[in-house]
């Protein structure tokens, strides 16, 4: 992606969905000893980010953050909103006799 990029530059194009779409041509185009090439490195890129991360902290990986039901993000509480207290007390009162 980078060589397509300097490239597209070179040539005064710098739209990056052109880039990505030229550089998937040429992934699927290459033979498997060029892909295998590329495929090593990134193996050694993802050894050595593990190693440092392992290096740097010494918490355990990030695992998946359960959900619970009752999560609500966006909920106000109502002796925090006035308006909903100002809403329910209207609507208490309205039903009365």
């Amino acid at each position: 992606r980078k060589n397509v990029h300097q490239e597209a530059k070179r040539k005064g194009t710098c739209n990056m969905r052109v880039i990505s779409k030229v550089t998937g041509i040429l992934w699927r185009n290459a033979s498997p000893e060029e892909k295998s090439v590329y495929e090593r490195l990134a193996d050694r890129v993802n050894e050595l980010h593990c190693k440092r991360a392992s290096i740097v902290s010494d918490t355990p990986p990030l695992t998946k953050v359960k959900e619970t039901s009752g999560f609500r993000p966006y909920s106000i509480p109502s002796h925090l909103n006035p308006s909903i207290n100002l809403l329910n007390s209207s609507l208490t009162t309205s039903n009365l006799p």
